[in-house]
């Protein structure tokens, strides 16, 4: 089970851009702190909470820029 996750999570990075993929793999940390949070009740805190914020706004800016590149390619113009 481990190898096929652990392939399935290679193949599900290789579609992503290099850019948007390097944060993706950043939140995995991010996730596993709020599944400890969650199903551990373990504590949650503020250095945490807002590094979870930074990753988070990183994948935001990091999708946007994937799309301003994509309208870019299809009008030539801007």
């Amino acid at each position: 089970p481990t190898a096929i996750a652990y392939t399935l999570g290679i193949m599900g990075i290789s579609r992503l851009r290099p850019r948007f993929a390097s944060l993706v793999g950043l939140s995995e940390v991010m996730f596993a702190v709020l599944a400890a949070w969650a199903l551990l009740g373990e504590s949650l805190t503020v250095v945490q909470a807002v590094g979870g914020a930074v990753v988070l706004g990183g994948l935001v800016l990091a999708r946007q820029g994937d799309r301003t590149e994509r309208l870019a390619a299809a009008n030539p113009d801007m």
